[in-house]
């Protein structure tokens, strides 16, 4: 499988097993025109309730897309500026850079179904083997809260702007 169809189906598979019941928008870009600009492959917001408090103090969670080694060590897509961030990767992938990602980085993997994590470690399925039908992503790295220099307002304002620039912008049922 080539890289942008790896992307598409870790995309999918991240907006049907993780991003469910989610508010959450892809392609969101922060301090757009301004230095610092940067542009995060999926981002999601969750209120603690729907109460103008609630909202308020809800959180924000980044998840940047690696399909293969040279896509995480680029210097690409690293934006792991939210309360909580998380890269989505096969297993392969993951295997050969685990002693360089950060502390407060989670990791998602597709895992196929029946298989366990640790099987998946030792013997990891091929991108090309990996779809929506066959199986799930599972965190395998918790994800560490991070120090958010955005506020609330601005990420829901740069959420809400990435929907108008013909992206997506959903709630899944």
């Amino acid at each position: 499988m080539d890289r942008k169809k790896t992307t598409k189906t870790l995309g999918d598979l991240l907006i049907h097993s993780v991003l469910r019941k989610k508010y959450w928008a892809n392609e969101v870009t922060f301090n757009w025109g301004r230095e610092g600009e940067c542009r995060i492959d999926f981002v999601s917001f969750t209120p603690i309730n729907q109460s103008t408090s609630g909202i308020e103090k809800g959180s924000f969670a980044a998840y940047e897309v690696k399909s293969c080694v040279a896509d995480y060590r680029s210097a690409n897509g690293h934006n792991l500026i939210m309360d909580k961030n998380y890269y989505i990767m096969p297993m392969e992938v993951y295997k050969k850079v685990v002693n360089e990602l950060p502390y407060y980085v989670g990791v998602y993997c597709p895992i196929p179904h029946g298989k366990s994590n640790h099987d998946e470690f030792e013997s990891p399925t091929k991108a090309e083997q990996l779809t929506l039908d066959n199986c799930a992503l599972v965190c395998i790295k918790n994800s560490h809260q991070k120090e958010r220099s955005i506020s609330n307002p601005v990420a829901l304002f740069c959420m809400l702007r990435s929907g108008y620039d013909g992206q997506t912008f959903g709630w899944n049922d």
